[in-house]
């Protein structure tokens, strides 16, 4: 057996301790993986650095398109306002369009008209001339036919000579409304 008469501080320690060898191991496992921890996010910061390089020249192109989209659409919205005051200014006045088109429909090429009023109880007088009486025979049969007026009449002919030739000047009634499409 032996005896050890040095005092504790004094007496050789074991080369290879348990405990040292433990903390030795976590503490270089704990340094290794700060270290791929660190590289890891050092790798994806510069990967999102450049991804944000990109979208950052990607929106510097767009951004010219962009504003002239914006303006676009300002002008758009523009035009629909101006749009919708057209029509509230048109809803305030009879579709008298169709009065005209489907009168200029029936007139003959002998007659010319000279006066168009129309009423505001859908009726239209219509003053004109000729030189031939049957036009306005032709006139009233054509006013008749079509769908959008209701019945016509002949209110007034004059039959007037001036220098050897004969001119009827006419007035006629028309009740429009029947289809009005």
């Amino acid at each position: 057996m032996r005896i050890n008469l040095l005092p504790l501080e004094y007496r050789p320690r074991p080369l290879v301790e348990l405990r040292r060898v433990f903390l030795l191991t976590g503490a270089i496992i704990f340094l290794l993986a700060s270290l791929v921890f660190l590289g890891w996010n050092y790798l994806t910061c510069n990967s999102l650095a450049e991804r944000i390089a990109t979208l950052e020249g990607q929106i510097a192109v767009y951004d010219p398109a962009m504003a002239e989209l914006e303006g676009i659409e300002a002008f758009i919205e523009k035009v629909r306002q101006w749009e919708r005051e057209v029509e509230k200014i048109g809803g305030l006045y009879p579709p008298h369009q169709q009065f005209f088109w489907s009168l200029a429909a029936t007139v003959p090429q002998e007659i010319w008209l000279t006066e168009v009023e129309i009423t505001p109880e859908d009726s239209l007088t219509i003053k004109g001339n000729s030189l031939n009486f049957r036009a306005m025979g032709r006139l009233l049969e054509n006013i008749n036919g079509v769908a959008f007026f209701q019945s016509s009449f002949l209110k007034e002919v004059q039959e007037i000579t001036r220098n050897e030739i004969t001119l009827y000047q006419f007035e006629v009634e028309i009740k429009a409304g029947r289809d009005r499409q």
